[in-house]
């Protein structure tokens, strides 16, 4: 994914640590275009994209470049999906 390079661990909102990588602003474009490519051709699972896009989304914040709000607003709804089908 270019030239990315992990600088630390982060925690998470549910405490698990992970690993906090830096990629310059194209080739977290990149990532973004394949992690939507993939969600529309209905690859992979709903839980390995939330992951996904809460690395890239990370990356974006740590970076300082700004988040889309639909891609936001998706990893929010993602994530409370997650959440009521634990509790559920």
């Amino acid at each position: 994914m270019g030239d990315s390079e992990i600088i630390g661990d982060k925690h998470s909102n549910d405490c698990k640590p992970q690993k906090v990588y830096v990629m310059d602003r194209q080739s977290v474009e990149v990532a973004l275009s394949l992690l939507v490519d993939e969600m529309e051709g209905d690859q992979g699972d709903r839980h390995e994209i939330l992951m996904r896009l809460r690395l890239i989304l990370g990356t974006m914040r740590a970076e300082n470049l700004p988040v889309p709000g639909d891609l936001a607003a998706m990893e929010a709804a993602l994530a409370a999906e997650f959440e009521a089908e634990a509790e559920g």
